[in-house]
């Protein structure tokens, strides 16, 4: 039985009865061009002569489904001069793949590869249960030269409709930015929610010397599939902790020296940076306040480290924790009025939760476990992902506030770092082992991909909140 239910509804006052032609919408990417461009869900181009108005995917899911919805992601048609060396329908593919909501088809499923709507076949996909079905094709832009037109639609095969469509004006530059546009614009159609998949991510890495010199260390920022990483620091220093501040234009990180570390905030676009007035001693775990005014961060001058909170524009220091066990690894809720952090007041290591403020009460998150670290709040601040031992090795866990359970959502056992992506339709984490690498998940665990990276071992991880 089909466990997805179609709905179309209709927008911007039509009634159920109207009969009014649209208009396509051209969407033009240009440098500087801020993200999030809307994306129109109208007919596209010249030969759809029939009066199709908005329609609106609505997905029921059931508890236990171990799929996700079937779609068929056509190759899409026409000719790039340029060599990608990548395809628009792989990188769409696997974008929505990820999330474990999509199930994509083998192409060598296809009954056709049609690249205009007069050529989709409706009953042919219904045949190889292909729920959805995405088309596409690139052409040159006559208007503007080393441009291209792409027009991409969506098509769902039960209801015999196109839900959306949809035509890009790029350099040839844009094209792999505009696959992941193009599987964004799919993924909120179809589950109502916004994707990460034009997002950023960050990392650090280690290299050993085989002359026998110290290690060099590098600070990465790549697209959020490992793609198009480019280097934002190197240093014979290790490197620890990066995170993104919340509008994205600056990295805080740890640089570790002899017998103390600092904490930099670096602007991304410049590179330039400056230590922030903390203590003498060890300074590590920066995490940026929602607002991006505040760094908390833990801090040791005599072996046992507490939570701190910085203010940028005031320099001004705030201690929360005041305890004789170690406090480190704090994070902020998205409403700014708690932090979850890394604590062994108990036996092991465990999570605790406090308000940003002096001296502050601090409250043990009930998580099951033989120890729990390096916690972080989801999207919504209703579930914490964790690196948890339940009995077999550090897994990625998330705890939910509500039902309060913990889930196991990573097959590894050596996991460290563990994030949400931004908008919470996917966890990343780092894998140790003899050699350290990155690692997305699928909230559900159903689905795990390794990320490229950039040669050497990979330290720690965070994902851009912008």
């Amino acid at each position: 039985m089909r466990k997805t239910l179609f709905c179309l509804l209709t927008l911007l006052g039509l009634s159920l009865n109207s009969n009014v032609a649209l208009s396509a919408i051209t969407i033009e990417i240009e440098e500087g061009v801020e993200r999030g461009v809307p994306i129109a869900n109208v007919p596209i181009g010249d030969e759809d002569k029939e009066d199709l108005q908005f329609s609106v995917i609505t997905i029921e899911i059931e508890e236990g489904v171990e799929r996700g919805v079937p779609i068929a992601i056509v190759p899409f048609g026409g000719e790039v001069k340029e060599d990608l060396q990548f395809s628009l329908e792989e990188v769409i593919r696997n974008d929505l793949y990820r999330t474990g909501k999509f199930d994509p088809i083998p192409i060598d499923q296809y009954p056709s590869h049609p690249t205009s709507s007069d050529s989709v076949v409706f009953s042919d996909w219904q045949l190889i249960e292909a729920d959805l079905v995405l088309i596409g094709r690139v052409e040159p832009d006559e208007a503007k030269p080393d441009h291209y037109r792409i027009i991409t639609r969506l098509y769902d095969s039960f209801e015999q409709k196109q839900v959306f469509g949809v035509q890009f004006i790029i350099s040839a530059d844009k094209f792999r930015q505009i696959a992941h546009r193009i599987a964004n614009s799919v993924f909120e159609k179809v589950t109502d929610q916004e994707s990460s998949f034009d997002t950023k991510i960050l990392y650090t890495t280690s290299n050993s010397n085989s002359n026998g010199g110290s290690a060099e260390h590098a600070l990465y920022i790549a697209d959020y599939d490992g793609y198009n990483p480019q280097t934002i620091l190197r240093t014979e220093r290790p490197i620890l902790s990066p995170v993104w501040s919340p509008d994205g234009t600056k990295i805080a990180y740890a640089e570790l020296f002899v017998g103390y570390s600092l904490i930099y905030i670096q602007e991304v676009a410049t590179g330039e940076r400056t230590s922030i007035a903390a203590p003498n001693g060890y300074n590590s775990a920066p995490s940026w306040s929602p607002d991006g005014e505040r760094l908390a961060f833990s801090h040791s001058n005599e072996g046992n480290f507490e939570i701190y909170i910085y203010s940028i524009d005031e320099q001004r220091l705030t201690q929360v924790t005041d305890h004789h066990q170690i406090d480190t690894e704090p994070s902020w809720r998205p409403d700014g009025k708690r932090l979850v952090f890394t604590s062994n007041r108990g036996i092991t290591p465990q999570i605790y939760e406090a308000p940003p403020r002096r001296k502050a009460r601090a409250k043990r998150v009930d998580i099951d476990g033989r120890s729990n670290s390096g916690a972080s709040y989801s999207p919504t601040g209703e579930q914490l992902v964790v690196i948890t031992d339940q009995g077999i090795g550090k897994q990625v866990g998330i705890y939910d506030f509500s039902a309060e359970t913990t889930r196991v959502i990573s097959s590894t056992t050596l996991d460290d770092s563990a994030k949400f992506s931004p908008h919470g339709d996917m966890v990343i984490h780092v894998v140790e082992g003899s050699k350290r690498y990155i690692k997305i998940l699928s909230p559900d665990g159903r689905v795990a991909t390794r990320v490229p990276v950039v040669e050497g071992q990979v330290k720690q991880v965070d994902w851009a909140s912008f």
